[in-house]
């Protein structure tokens, strides 16, 4: 018997996730830790081969870097609001919906971070910087309404809405790869 189209998927993914977490940088690779990320100490060498050479810092990384570590923190704490809402019984928007199913694929990542594969991760958080700070400030239009039976069709489109942003956050993911053609392992 031949694997339903699910289980191959799930099976790809549980290889490419044991396969990514065994990953682990060559001797002499230039690598950095999610905590050398904030400001990078020793800079960026466009041209030459000693530490001689000029070096370039980009203090933009860090401003980014810490706005996408309050967007982070403000989602965490939303995340916490809309979790006690959703215990009281709450319905909430589809827009909230489709962030948490986002927010789900990193979870499975426990490996060293490069930029190829977690880039597209980085930029889509960092686009999605601006809308989050508008949905945090943006007037509710919408009051949180109590959960009544017949909602089937609102939560399929929002399974279907979170469902599209986590297709997205795929397909940024692996663009990089798709651009670099054959990789070899």
């Amino acid at each position: 018997l031949q694997p339903s189209f699910p289980e191959m998927l799930l099976e790809s993914h549980m290889v490419m996730i044991r396969g990514n977490s065994g990953l682990k940088p060559k001797d002499n690779e230039f690598t950095s830790k999610p905590w050398h990320w904030p400001i990078n100490y020793q800079g960026l060498r466009f041209s030459g081969v000693n530490d001689t050479d000029f070096r370039v810092y980009l203090l933009g990384n860090p401003v980014v870097w810490w706005l996408n570590l309050l967007s982070i923190t403000l989602y965490l704490l939303s995340g916490s609001i809309i979790a006690v809402a959703m215990q009281r019984g709450a319905r909430l928007p589809a827009e909230v919906a489709g962030q948490v199913l986002r927010a789900l694929p990193p979870l499975t990542w426990r490996r060293q971070g490069r930029l190829p594969a977690d880039g597209p991760s980085f930029a889509f958080t960092t686009a999605h910087l601006p809308l989050l700070f508008a949905f945090e400030r943006k007037p509710r239009n919408h009051e949180i309404k109590k959960l009544a039976p017949g909602h089937t069709a609102r939560l399929s489109q929002v399974l279907l809405r979170g469902g599209g942003q986590v297709l997205l956050g795929w397909t940024l993911h692996y663009f990089p790869f798709f651009l670099m053609g054959r990789v070899l392992y």
